[in-house]
């Protein structure tokens, strides 16, 4: 596993350093296209800038994916790219889920906004 593969272990407790907080979803399936395969993961969070997904395929670092989820608590069907931030390859001796950060490229007006609505609720709920 390479240094871009995961994110960094677990240190002590600091601040926040996420632009925009993440809030737990009730896992969710997720169906993201590389442009030559298309599989499916379960989405664990969700939050303004991105998503993590729970998937054994984690594409490279830097790719970009379509992907299209349903907005939890909604019909909303959210359809965009996605660039991988990070991943974290399957290791049986692993404390994590592996999958993937994904960072948002192309959401449009009407999907961010259904986003924010939704993690500004979960948020003051999580709180």
């Amino acid at each position: 596993m390479g240094k871009d593969d995961a994110p960094p272990p677990a240190r002590k407790a600091k601040p926040e350093r996420r632009r925009s907080p993440r809030s737990t979803v009730v896992v969710r399936q997720i169906r993201v296209e590389d442009g030559r395969k298309t599989f499916l993961g379960h989405l664990h969070n969700l939050s303004r800038s991105g998503l993590f997904v729970a998937t054994m395929n984690a594409p490279k670092k830097g790719s970009e994916l379509e992907v299209e989820f349903a907005l939890p608590d909604s019909d909303r069907v959210v359809r965009c790219t996605c660039q991988v931030v990070w991943r974290r390859l399957y290791s049986p001796a692993a404390r994590f889920t592996p999958g993937m950060g994904l960072r948002f490229v192309d959401l449009d007006f009407q999907s961010a906004a259904a986003i924010r609505a939704w993690a500004d609720q979960a948020t003051s709920q999580d709180g």
